[in-house]
C-alpha cells in the first residue's frame, strides 16, 4: 500500500490543484490554530511540509511558517533521528488510515537537537476520486516525559541489579522506626523482603551483632541529631550462622512532623573487610611463624615507652638471633628450617606465657618485648630460660638440629630514645653475644657504642690503607722438625706502623669480614705472599683463608689466577682454614677444599684443638696437614697429661696420613718431646717472631737454619 501511495506522487509529480479538493477555510479557527501549544501540520505523501501552526515552528526553531516550508522538502531523511521510523509511521497510516500517539526521536529541525515527539495523523483523500492528497495531524514534544520514563526505567534496573539496597529510612518523634521505602537488595542484605520491613524493622536490628549494636545505635542518633550525613559499617548475623559486613551511607533531613527520613544506600562488604583482614596480617605479621613483624613491634614499643613516661614501669626489649640457623638449613633444607623457625617461635611464646610481645624481625631473628616494673630483671631470667632451652639438641623428623640463640637486652630505662634506637641498642648488644660465643647474652650499657664507633673508625681507616695498599706482611718461619731448616713460613697481615696507634689483627680482620673488606684484604695478602715466596727458593707459604672468602664460589678460581699469575708453583702454596668454617658450612667446605685440591694446592685445618675438634671433619674434608694450636703445647714439659694429649692427637694425625705442624713452640724444652711425638713441623717464637720478607730472605741464604736460642724481632 505504501508502494502504492508513493507511485500516486510519482506519477502525478506535484498534486494537482486540478484533482484536489479545495482545503477547508480555516478562518473560523485561526486563533485556535495560531494559540494551539500542539503542533499542526499538512504534508506531502511525499514527504514535503505543507502547513505548520506557530507551535510547529517554534518546536523546530524556525521563526515563521514560510521559514519551515522552505526548508523542511524531506521529513524522513532531514527530520527523523532514525529515517526508518518515518516510514514505519508511513506503514501504519497506509494500513489503518490513521496513526495514533506515535512516539519518535527527531531533531529540532534547525538546532539539530534530539528530542522526542509523538505523532497522530490521517490521510486526507481526493473526494471525487479517493486518492489520498496529503497527511495532515497533530505533533507534541514529550522530550521530559520519555526521559523521567528512561530515568525510571534506569532506575528500576539499577536497584535490581546493582549489589545493595537503596532505601528511605524514618525515625518518627517517638522513636520509632521503619523503611517508608527500600529496593529488593534489602533481601539479599538481611533475608526478609522490603514490603515487610516498610512496617517493621525490628528484624533487621535484631540481626545486628550483640558487639556492634551500640554503636550503630550511637552514631544514628548522632546523625539524626545534627542532621548530618551517617555513615557506618557493621556486623550481622545471618540466618545460617555466618557473618556478614554491612557498609551504609545516608543522608537525612528534617519533616514537617519532626521525624528524620534518611535517604541512603547500603550494601555488603564482607570480602572487602577480609581483603583487610588478609591485607593487615600481611603488612603486621610474619606469614611463617604468625608473630608480629618489625614494623608492629616497633608500633607497640613506641605505645609503651609513651606509656611509661612517668610512670614507675620499664620496657625491657630481647634481641634474639638463632645461632647455626643457616647450617641447619643448609644441611636439611628450607622445610626443617621452617620447622625450627615455627618450634622457636612457639617455645618464645610459651616462656613469656603471654606477658610479652614476641616478633620476628625476618631470617633468624626475632625480638621479644617486656613491660613491667621489673621488665629489665624479668628479660634476664628469660634470656636464660631461652638459652636453657637451646642447650639441647631439636629433633625434626628424626633429623637433630644443633642450635642455639645469641640475645641482647636492651632497656628503655637507659635513656634510650624511641622505639628504633632501643632496637637498636638491642641489636648491639646481640652482636656483642654472638662475639663472646653460642647461646649466650649480653646486656647493652654505652660502652658497647664506644666500642662501635671505634670500629667505624678503624674500617674507615681500613677502607683507605688497602686503597693505598700499605698493609705490611710478615712472615713467620716454619722449622722441619727433624733438620731444624726453615722448610716454609706463615704470612701474616700487620698494621702500618705510619698510621698512630697499632691495630692487631685478631681486631681488624673481624672488622673487615663485618664491613665487606676481607675479600679485598684477603686478595691482597694473597697476591703479596705469592710475590715474595715466588723469590725464595723452594719453601712453602702459607695463608690463612677467611670463612667469608671461602663463601665466595669464585674463590678457587681467584686462587689459581693469583698463584700462577705470580710464578709461584702451586704445590709450594698451602691455605689454613678454621674448623669453625667446617662446622658452619659443611656443604661449601667439602666443594671449596675438593676445587683447591684439584689445583694442587695444600689444604691445612688450622687450630686444631682451639674448641671442639672432630676426627670427623679431618676425615671428611680430606686434609693435607693439621696445625695444632699452641693451646696444647702449653705445659707439655711439666704436665704428663698434657703431653700425652698431644702425643695421642699426633698419633692420630699419623694414621690419617697428615702431616703434623705444632704452633706456639716458645720453650727449648718442648722441641726434643714434640720432636719424640712425631711432629714433622714447628712454629713459635722459640725459632722466630714474624719477620720482613727480606730478613726472611737473609735467613734463608744462611744455609736456612735458624738457632732456638735466637729470638729475631719483628
Amino acid at each position: 500500500m505504501l508502494e502504492d501511495l508513493l507511485n500516486v506522487q510519482s506519477a502525478t509529480g506535484e498534486l494537482s490543484s486540478r484533482r484536489a479538493r479545495p482545503p477547508q477555510d480555516l478562518s473560523d479557527y485561526r486563533a485556535l490554530y495560531d494559540n494551539l501549544q500542539v503542533g499542526l501540520y499538512r504534508s506531502t505523501i511525499a514527504g514535503k511540509q505543507i502547513s505548520a501552526n506557530p507551535a510547529l515552528v517554534q518546536m523546530n526553531g524556525f521563526s515563521s511558517e514560510a521559514e519551515m516550508l522552505a526548508a523542511v522538502n524531506d521529513i524522513a531523511g532531514e527530520w527523523y533521528v532514525e529515517p526508518g521510523r518515518r516510514f514505519e509511521f508511513m506503514e501504519e497510516l497506509a494500513r489503518n488510515g490513521v496513526v495514533t500517539n506515535f512516539v519518535s526521536e527527531i531533531y529540532r529541525y534547525k538546532s539539530r537537537q534530539r528530542i522526542w515527539i509523538t505523532e497522530t495523523a490521517r490521510i486526507v483523500y481526493d473526494e471525487a476520486s479517493g486518492e489520498p492528497l496529503f497527511y495532515e495531524g497533530t505533533v507534541q514534544e514529550i522530550t521530559e516525559t520519555q526521559q523521567r520514563l528512561a530515568t525510571g526505567e534506569l532506575f528500576r534496573k539499577f536497584s535490581q541489579e546493582v549489589p545493595g539496597c537503596l532505601y528511605q529510612y524514618r525515625m518518627r518523634p517517638d522513636g520509632s522506626t521503619c523503611f517508608p521505602f527500600a529496593t529488593g537488595g534489602l533481601k539479599d542484605l538481611f533475608g526478609f523482603d522490603p514490603e515487610n520491613a516498610m512496617t517493621d524493622d525490628r528484624a533487621m536490628w535484631s540481626m545486628i551483632h550483640p558487639d556492634d549494636l551500640e554503636n550503630v545505635w550511637t552514631s544514628l542518633r548522632k546523625s539524626a541529631a545534627d542532621l548530618v550525613d551517617w555513615s557506618h559499617e557493621f556486623r550481622i548475623i545471618a540466618k545460617d550462622g555466618s557473618i556478614k559486613w554491612i557498609h551504609e551511607n545516608a543522608s537525612p533531613e528534617r519533616e514537617p512532623d519532626g521525624s528524620i527520613l534518611w535517604h541512603g544506600f547500603m550494601n555488603e562488604i564482607t570480602e572487602r573487610k577480609q581483603s583487610e583482614v588478609r591485607i593487615h596480617r600481611m603488612a603486621y605479621y610474619d606469614l611463617l611463624t604468625g608473630l608480629p613483624n618489625r614494623k608492629l613491634l616497633l608500633d607497640r614499643l613506641d605505645q609503651a615507652l609513651a606509656e611509661m613516661r612517668g610512670k614507675a614501669r620499664d620496657t625491657a626489649l630481647l634481641f634474639v638471633d638463632l645461632d647455626g640457623f643457616k647450617e641447619v638449613n643448609d644441611a636439611y633444607g628450607h622445610e626443617v628450617g621452617d620447622d625450627l623457625l615455627r618450634a622457636a617461635a612457639a617455645r618464645f611464646e610459651s616462656l613469656t606465657d603471654g606477658s610479652g610481645l614476641v616478633a620476628r624481625l625476618g631470617g633468624d631473628e626475632f625480638a621479644i618485648m617486656l613491660q613491667g616494673l621489673d621488665a629489665a630483671r624479668a628479660a634476664v631470667s628469660l634470656a636464660q630460660d631461652i638459652n636453657g632451652f637451646f642447650a639441647e639438641p631439636m629433633i625434626f623428623g628424626g633429623r637433630v638440629a644443633a642450635v642455639g640463640a645469641s640475645i641482647g637486652i636492651a632497656k628503655a630505662s637507659d635513656s634510650v630514645d624511641g622505639a628504633s634506637e632501643l632496637l637498636r641498642c638491642a641489636d648491639l648488644a646481640m652482636y656483642s653475644a654472638k662475639l663472646s660465643g653460642r647461646n649466650r647474652f649480653c646486656i647493652y650499657d654505652k660502652s658497647l657504642d664506644r666500642e662501635r664507633e671505634e670500629k667505624r673508625r678503624i674500617a674507615s681507616d681500613l677502607r683507605t690503607i688497602l686503597l693505598e695498599e700499605a698493609l705490611r706482611v710478615v712472615y713467620q718461619p716454619i722449622i722441619d722438625a727433624r733438620t731444624g731448616e726453615i722448610c716454609g713460613a706463615e704470612a701474616l697481615l700487620r698494621w702500618p706502623e705510619n698510621r698512630g696507634e697499632i691495630v692487631p689483627p685478631d681486631v681488624f680482620v673481624p672488622i673487615a669480614e663485618q664491613c665487606g673488606l676481607i675479600d679485598s684484604l684477603g686478595s691482597f695478602v694473597l697476591k703479596e705472599a705469592c710475590r715474595q715466596a715466588a723469590a725464595w727458593p723452594g719453601i712453602a707459604i702459607s695463608v690463612n683463608v677467611s670463612p667469608l672468602q671461602l663463601m665466595n664460589p669464585a674463590f678457587p678460581s681467584q686462587v689459581a689466577a693469583i698463584v700462577d699469575g705470580s710464578g709461584l708453583e702451586r704445590g709450594r702454596l698451602e691455605l689454613e682454614i678454621t674448623e669453625s668454617f667446617i662446622v658452619d658450612n659443611a656443604r661449601r667446605a667439602a666443594v671449596v677444599i675438593a676445587e683447591l685440591r684439584l689445583q694442587n694446592i695444600t689444604i691445612s685445618l688450622d687450630d686444631f684443638g682451639s674448641g671442639f675438634s672432630s676426627i670427623g671433619h679431618i676425615r671428611r674434608f680430606k686434609f693435607d696437614r693439621i696445625k695444632i694450636d699452641r693451646s696444647m703445647v702449653s705445659g707439655i714439659a711439666d704436665r704428663p697429661s698434657a703431653l700425652k694429649l698431644l702425643q695421642a692427637t699426633i698419633a692420630m694425625a699419623h694414621a690419617l696420613d697428615l702431616e703434623v705442624t705444632v704452633e706456639g713452640v716458645e720453650k727449648e724444652e718442648e722441641v726434643p718431646l714434640l720432636r719424640l711425638a712425631g711432629c714433622h713441623q714447628m712454629q713459635g717464637f722459640l725459632f722466630s717472631r714474624p719477620v720482613s720478607a727480606s730478613v726472611l730472605k737473609s735467613l734463608l741464604n744462611k744455609a736456612g737454619t735458624v738457632n732456638p736460642q735466637r729470638v729475631l724481632s719483628a
